[in-house]
C-alpha cells in the first residue's frame, strides 16, 4: 500500500481547504502565498491542486481544495495526481479518527492499479504518511478487501 510510518521534515504537507474557508486561511498565510493563491485564480473548489512553492522553489506545502463536508472518496484522486515525493505527503488538519482513518482508507483506494497482466504499466504513486489517528489495521484491511474484489473483477 501507498504509505509510509513517520512523517520527516522532507515531507510534502496536502493542506485541505475548503473553498468556504479560503479566506480565513489566507489571512493567515505569508503575502507571497496570498499573491501566488490569487495570481493562480485557485478557488479551492473540490479536488483542486496547487504546489505552494518556498523561496528557494522547493515545493513543500500543496494546498487541496475540499468540499464542505468530507467523504471516504476525497483523497483518493491524490495518490495518482500528485507527483511522487521522496518522504511522501502528509495531511497537514487535526482529524479525529474516524476522519483519519477515512482519509487514509481514500488514499489506499485511489492507489490502487490491477497490474496482473501488466506489471511494466505500473505507474509509482504519491505515498502518505499515516495519519496520526488513522487506525491503521481498519483501513489496511478495508484497502485488501476492496483490491482483491477488484483483482477478482478484472479477471473475471
Amino acid at each position: 500500500m501507498a504509505f509510509r510510518n513517520k512523517r520527516t521534515s522532507s515531507s510534502v504537507a496536502v493542506i485541505p481547504v475548503a473553498r468556504e474557508a479560503l479566506a480565513a486561511w489566507l489571512k493567515k498565510q505569508p503575502p507571497a502565498w496570498r499573491k501566488w493563491v490569487k495570481e493562480t485564480g485557485f478557488e479551492a473548489a473540490p479536488g483542486a491542486l496547487l504546489a505552494l512553492p518556498e523561496k528557494d522553489g522547493a515545493v513543500r506545502k500543496v494546498l487541496f481544495g475540499m468540499p464542505a463536508e468530507e467523504g471516504l472518496y476525497d483523497y483518493a484522486g491524490l495518490p495518482a495526481r500528485l507527483p511522487p515525493a521522496a518522504a511522501g505527503y502528509y495531511i497537514d488538519k487535526a482529524m479525529s479518527a474516524d476522519t483519519a482513518t477515512k482519509a487514509a482508507l481514500g488514499w489506499a483506494l485511489g492507489a490502487y492499479q490491477f497490474s496482473r497482466y501488466k506489471a511494466a504499466n505500473r505507474k509509482e504513486v504519491a505515498t502518505l504518511v499515516w495519519p496520526d489517528k488513522a487506525d491503521r489495521a481498519a483501513a489496511s484491511a478495508a484497502a485488501r478487501g476492496v483490491f482483491l474484489v477488484r483483482d477478482l473483477v478484472n479477471t473475471a
